[in-house]
C-alpha cells in the first residue's frame, strides 16, 4: 500500500493544523494573556512545519505517487498544495487583539469568535482523522449555520454600538469573521480532494 504512510503523515499535519487554530482561538478569551498565547503559537508553529517537512520528504520520494500519475498520487501532491495555503492563510491572518480586547471584552461576542474558531479546528481535525483512515470527510452543517448567525448578530450590534471611538475594533472583527469564512471555504475544497474519488487532470 504505497499511499498509507504519505495519508499517515498527511493526517499528523491536519491534525497539528487543527491544534494551532485551538491555541489562537484563545486570543478571543476574556482575560487573555496575549504574550501567553504568542508564545504556544510560535511552538505549535514550528510543530507544523516539522511535520510538513516530512510529508515533503514523504511525497516527493516516493515514485507511485510522483512518478506513476494515478489519481490517489495527484490528489495527494494537490491536497499537500492546498494545506500548505491553508497554514499560511492561518498565520498571516493577524490582527490587533489587544485593541479588539480593549473594546469588546465585556460584552461577550469575543466568546462567540472564539467558539466559532473552536468549531473550525474541529472540522480540521476531521479531515486529519478522515485522511489516515481513508474515509470520505463529513462536513459540519452547523459550522456554516454558525458562521451565517456571526455575520447577522455582528451587523445588528454594529448598527447599535459603533461610533468614533470603536469604529477600528469593529473594522478588525469584519476582518476576522472573513478570515474564518476563507478558511472555511477552502475546507470545502479539502474535503472534496480527500474523498480521492475524482478524476484529476494532469498538472505539473
Amino acid at each position: 500500500r504505497p499511499y498509507k504512510l504519505a495519508k499517515q503523515a498527511m493526517g499528523d499535519l491536519v491534525g497539528s493544523m487543527a491544534a494551532y487554530l485551538r491555541i489562537r482561538a484563545g486570543f478571543y478569551r476574556n482575560e487573555a494573556d496575549l504574550n501567553e498565547v504568542y508564545g504556544l503559537l510560535l511552538k505549535q508553529q514550528a510543530s507544523v512545519l516539522e511535520k510538513q517537512n516530512l510529508l515533503n520528504e514523504v511525497l516527493f520520494k516516493t515514485r507511485h505517487i510522483v512518478g506513476e500519475g494515478t489519481v490517489i498520487g495527484r490528489t495527494l501532491l494537490l491536497l499537500y498544495h492546498e494545506l500548505a495555503e491553508l497554514f499560511e492563510r492561518m498565520i498571516t491572518s493577524y490582527q490587533r487583539y489587544s485593541v479588539i480586547d480593549g473594546f469588546f471584552k465585556v460584552i461577550g461576542i469575543l466568546e462567540e469568535y472564539r467558539d466559532t474558531v473552536l468549531m473550525l479546528a474541529d472540522e480540521i481535525e476531521e479531515l486529519g482523522l478522515a485522511i489516515q483512515s481513508e474515509r470520505t470527510p463529513k462536513a459540519n452543517k452547523k459550522l456554516r449555520e454558525r458562521l451565517d448567525q456571526l455575520e447577522i448578530g455582528l451587523d445588528h450590534f454594529r448598527e447599535k454600538n459603533i461610533n468614533p471611538d470603536n469604529i477600528e475594533g469593529f473594522i478588525s472583527l469584519r476582518r476576522i469573521l472573513q478570515n474564518i469564512e476563507d478558511l472555511e471555504e477552502r475546507m470545502q475544497t479539502l474535503r472534496s480532494l480527500a474523498s480521492f474519488s475524482q478524476p484529476l487532470k494532469k498538472r505539473s
